[in-house]
């Protein structure tokens, strides 16, 4: 992490939404609204790439537009992407994801790449 010129925070890497393993025009639930989730946000809603997409986080009363993991007990989607970085974390989600709808269990997807920027 640097700053620029005008005293911006500059990354110097970001994570790459698993276009390889989402299709195109789905349905989607993203779990995480850190660095990992709202890299991934940011990239969907650049290009219209999911027909829905639903941002869904612990701390969702922090943000705008995200809501409690609990609505998944209800909803039905074509994918859950774990938006987060460290595996201990990813695999709590993933527990917690099976217990409030276990009907979700093949649509879950996750580990995050982290693409290096020159």
């Amino acid at each position: 992490v640097y700053n620029n010129s005008h005293g911006n925070e500059i990354r110097s890497f970001y994570y790459l939404f698993p276009f390889d393993r989402v299709p195109f025009g789905k349905k989607v639930i993203l779990y995480g609204n850190g660095v990992v989730g709202q890299d991934y946000a940011r990239q969907i809603e650049a290009g219209d790439y999911c027909s829905e997409l639903i941002r869904i986080d612990k701390n969702y009363k922090n943000y705008t537009n995200v809501f409690s993991p609990e609505i998944l007990k209800d909803i039905d989607c074509d994918y859950v992407v774990i938006a987060v970085n460290f595996l201990n974390v990813r695999e709590e989600i993933k527990n917690e994801i099976l217990k409030l709808n276990p009907a979700l269990k093949d649509k879950i997807v996750d580990l995050p790449t982290r693409i290096i920027r020159y």
